[in-house]
């Protein structure tokens, strides 16, 4: 691990440098990981619908470009609904609803909501009311600007049905 980002020089017979390159993690290619969140998604405060048993995880893996990876599994969302809303919110609390707040992103970096672009944060749900997605989001924030904010899970018609807050999992 301490050699990961030296700079390796290679040299000719005469002591001439011919080239170098920089040491990655052998499986590591790309942007890298730099912590992983995950929110427990559970009903959504004040909701008093038929989908109030929803349960799940959403895991977010922050890169270090600040784009996200979202991954979400959810259980007792709606049946059958087609490109579902599932975003990173303001707030930094489930427990009221008047504090999860609007989409996270910073507009000062991203002019457009990056959650409400066409086929970017949404899910897709089974006919028995389980969803598995992942996509990529980035909301113009890095690690510190994602930790303890509100993940949302939205009903085809908007509803806000679940919630959970992004907790370290690896920092």
């Amino acid at each position: 691990q301490d050699t990961i980002g030296k700079a390796v020089v290679l040299h000719s017979k005469d002591g001439s440098r011919i080239g170098c390159g920089l040491l990655h993690h052998p499986l590591q290619h790309g942007p890298v990981v730099l912590a992983t969140f995950e929110a427990s998604i559970k009903a959504y405060a004040g909701y008093d619908g038929s989908l109030k048993s929803i349960s799940g995880t959403v895991q977010v893996d922050v890169y270090d470009d600040d784009v996200l990876k979202l991954h979400a599994y959810l259980e007792g969302v709606e049946e059958n609904c087609r490109e579902c809303g599932l975003h990173v919110h303001q707030g930094t609390s489930c427990d009221n609803p008047n504090l999860v707040g609007k989409h996270h992103w910073n507009n000062d970096q991203i002019p457009e909501d990056p959650w409400a672009q066409p086929g970017s944060a949404w899910y897709s749900s089974t006919v028995s009311g389980t969803a598995t997605k992942t996509f990529h989001v980035h909301n113009g924030y890095g690690v510190e600007g994602n930790r303890g904010h509100t993940v949302v899970v939205h009903a085809l018609d908007g509803t806000r049905i679940g919630c959970g807050v992004l907790k370290p999992l690896y920092v």
